[in-house]
């Protein structure tokens, strides 16, 4: 169910299959033999066209890394994480260039996409329900709802992929492709291997929830008379509703959504744009659950 503790103005999501704009998506960890990216004076680079997958480094953001690895041999992708794709050109040396946002088109498909609106209806479909394989989705706005409602203009939210469960089998994959158009043509695909949800610091999470969560949500998650509302354990709270699980916090909350799809109040902080990972929200999303009151 849609949760209005978190996102009060309730709304759910439509999931849409099939290709969705351009794309670009970022893994919360750092990775081996990144190459760092550059734009090559406003024209297509030669080399190899490839999709690479956005590395953040300690105390980056999601939104603003700019150094990208095309290696996804070596790379577990946490569930409850949120990636960034781009179309990279590879060349003879390892290394990665990008080419200007301008010059190419490129449709992502796999996952489905899921359209947040504002809560002014209650039509289609919530985020995918996990099941045997994990479970991932795009996340777009809805044209039809007033922008002021976003945190996220289209720009910054084109390619982010969240991940909220591993399945049921280790080391399952989640396959997505990108069709490029515009001066260079090409069909790429890449398949991202999923790990375990990591497990969560309840110790650790306490000083990430008093840094920054504490001031809106009170001390202990309990909430803020003419504040932001509880999201600790106390009944009806977020922590000790069943339809949560760490995966769904330490991915589609760091998009400000809800478990349904839904948009949090525009109060909130945006996170993806901020130098926290999802295993901090995992950590905090812990240690809530050990407040009862």
């Amino acid at each position: 169910m849609s949760h209005p503790l978190i996102a009060r103005r309730g709304r759910r999501t439509r999931a849409r299959a099939a290709a969705f704009a351009p794309v670009a998506l970022v893994i919360l960890a750092l990775l081996g033999g990144c190459s760092s990216s550059s734009n090559s004076g406003g024209a297509i680079p030669s080399g190899t066209p490839v999709i690479a997958m956005a590395t953040v480094p300690a105390g980056g953001s999601l939104l603003t890394t700019t150094t990208y690895t095309s290696d996804f041999t070596a790379v577990v992708i946490p569930a409850g994480n949120v990636v960034r794709l781009a179309v990279m050109f590879k060349q003879t040396d390892g290394s990665l260039l990008a080419a200007p946002a301008s010059a190419l088109n490129v449709a992502w498909s796999g996952p489905p996409v899921v359209v947040s609106t504002d809560g002014s209806a209650d039509a289609g479909d919530p985020i995918p329900v996990a099941g045997a394989t994990p479970t991932a989705f795009w996340l777009a706005n809805d044209p039809s709802i007033p922008s002021s409602l976003y945190h996220y203009t289209a720009a910054e939210l084109s390619g982010v992929l969240f991940i909220t469960d591993p399945g049921t089998s280790p080391g399952g994959t989640v396959p997505v492709a990108a069709a490029v158009s515009g001066g260079v043509t090409a069909n790429l695909t890449a398949s991202l291997v999923i790990g375990p949800v990591p497990a969560g610091d309840a110790t650790r999470g306490a000083t990430v929830f008093s840094a920054q969560c504490a001031g809106c949500h009170g001390p202990t998650g309990d909430g803020i008379d003419g504040g932001a509302v509880g999201i600790n354990a106390a009944a009806g709270n977020v922590a000790s509703d069943p339809t949560w699980n760490a995966g769904l916090v330490g991915s589609v909350v760091r998009g400000d959504i809800d478990n349904q799809g839904v948009l949090l109040d525009p109060a909130m902080p945006k996170w993806l744009d901020l130098a926290l990972t999802s295993q901090d929200f995992i950590d905090a999303y812990t240690w809530l659950q050990t407040q009862p009151q």
